[in-house]
């Protein structure tokens, strides 16, 4: 409950919708047109943390806590909740599947002048490999000549399924951030999410995808809550695009599919 109450908390943060008359798009083009290098604090925050935390907690995070069950211990479900209990994995030792896809797509709109569409392609051919494809292409009407302007942000990720237990999933990984707006900019990328299944046919799903196109950091989050209904899952969330200092949320409405 304490991760459930933290995650609605992060979402009432972040859902402010921004009213701003000032174009958006434009902005973050000229966020990466700038070439803005100015990335904060240098310093080793994330070794601070570390040691403050303990080793041994980030050790289990990122490898494999005491008594964990191995890859090959585990297997994915035909589709979530398809024993009314289990999410993307089992939880009993019947034999399942050992491999899943997944497409997502939604409507994104940030109740002004802009909005957009997301797709994704998941595709996991082992317990702990999953290949992630995704697509983000957003449209603002320009207020001036109600002319309109468009961004593409493109991911192409290879996870880590670190966590695979019934009701809940943690992935990381890293891959490639392309990034196009008036020109095209492409970095190495890292990405993080998890799923938790909380009952049945509902869960949430959050993922942060963090690259610097031009050397200028820019981050794609999403935060959705989701019915399953069998292979098919309807979602209502929020999603964020921040490149260097020009952030913009928006609404999402969505479906998927897994095979």
């Amino acid at each position: 409950m304490k991760i459930i109450k933290t995650l609605i908390l992060v979402f009432a943060l972040f859902s402010i919708p921004n009213i701003s008359n000032a174009q958006i798009i434009e902005g973050m083009e000229g966020q990466l047109g700038g070439s803005s290098s100015d990335s904060g604090d240098s310093d080793l925050w994330w070794l601070d943390l570390i040691l403050t935390v303990g080793i041994e907690p980030f050790y289990g995070l990122f490898f494999g806590f005491q008594g964990e069950p191995f890859p090959n211990e585990t297997d994915y479900s035909l589709y979530p909740y398809f024993d009314n209990y289990s999410g993307n994995y089992m939880h009993i030792e019947d034999e399942g599947r050992g491999f899943q896809g997944q497409f997502n797509t939604h409507f994104q709109n940030n109740e002004n002048t802009l909005s957009g569409g997301f797709f994704q392609l998941k595709l996991s051919p082992a317990r702990f490999l999953t290949i992630d494809v995704n697509h983000l292409r957003l449209y603002e009407r320009r207020i001036q000549d109600n002319q309109s302007d468009n961004l593409n942000i493109t991911n192409f990720n290879v996870q880590y399924n670190r966590i695979r237990g019934p009701k809940f999933n943690l992935w990381w990984g890293s891959g490639l951030m392309l990034l196009d707006g008036n020109t095209l900019y492409g970095s190495p990328n890292i990405s993080t999410g998890m799923t938790i299944f909380v009952k049945k046919p509902l869960s949430i799903y959050a993922d942060l995808q963090i690259g610097a196109p031009n050397n200028t950091v820019t981050t794609l989050s999403q935060i959705k809550l989701q019915a399953h209904l069998e292979r098919f899952v309807l979602s209502a969330g929020f999603s964020g695009l921040q490149v260097g200092n020009v952030f913009e949320g928006s609404w999402s409405i969505g479906s998927g599919v897994y095979f």
